[in-house]
């Protein structure tokens, strides 16, 4: 009777590590964060990963300061209609801040990873102790309301979250700006779509990424409160201070 209850016992627990390894563990997610390798922010990228300890890939930045504004004028990339600073120098750095992330979107397309790939700046600081279960819980979240999506914003810099879907879960408020793209989360299988998207350049990639969400030509889900938020520990912008090489 005792061997019974304990083979019992262990197949239960087999069966329940397996169902856990399945349910939670079965997604795939791949880090980046973009950076200009500064010193300062490398040793914030360290800290950051070891609070999730998981490898975070480093995507080399585009360097605003060596863009040649000419040139990207005469592109197709570039739309006449632009929203961008008025100050040349902060406008190639804007630009070069789209294309780094236009760049990670081509990445993913050509590795055609199943699962979600989740995209930092080199300034994100994680507040969540948990920040992979919790991602966890909200993709379960999200599957189980069968919703599709394209990104999920860990963070923004205006709060921004309109109608609740679930708990922590909102769609975009589209009378608040949308601005930071410092931590969030892209739907692997629709990549395709966020690239054909953001082709061209015609404002900041966090605005892009909100005009896009509230026009309903991708579909944005936002987290609220923010699980991921920008550092301001001794790290100073690298578009807008000038006093900083970009």
């Amino acid at each position: 009777m005792y061997k019974t209850n304990l083979i019992i016992l262990s197949l239960g627990l087999f069966l329940f590590f397996v169902i856990y390894i399945s349910y939670y563990r079965k997604r795939q997610y791949n880090f980046y964060v973009i950076t200009l390798r500064h010193e300062n922010r490398m040793k914030n990228i360290e800290k950051q990963q070891r609070m999730i300890d998981e490898n975070i890939q480093l995507f080399d930045a585009v360097k605003g300061d060596q863009l040649n504004l000419c040139e990207l004028l005469k592109s197709d990339k570039y739309k006449q209609n632009i929203l961008l600073n008025d100050s040349e120098t902060i406008k190639k750095r804007e630009i070069g801040c789209f294309l780094s992330h236009y760049q990670v979107y081509k990445k993913i397309q050509q590795l055609n990873k199943p699962g979600y790939s989740i995209i930092f700046e080199d300034d994100f600081s994680i507040k969540s102790n948990n920040l992979i279960h919790e991602i966890d819980l909200i993709i379960n979240k999200i599957d189980g309301l069968q919703m599709d999506f394209d990104i999920l914003f860990l963070g923004n810099l205006q709060d921004n979250h309109g109608k609740n879907i679930i708990d922590n879960l909102y769609f975009i408020d589209k009378d608040v700006p949308l601005w930071g793209t410092h931590a969030y989360l892209i739907n692997n299988k629709n990549i395709d779509k966020i690239v054909r998207k953001t082709y061209f350049i015609a404002r900041p990639i966090d605005q892009e990424l909100g005009f896009l969400s509230k026009t309903g030509e991708i579909n944005t889900i936002m987290v609220y409160p923010n699980l991921v938020v920008q550092t301001y520990d001794g790290l100073q912008s690298t578009i807008n201070d000038l006093n900083v090489k970009n």
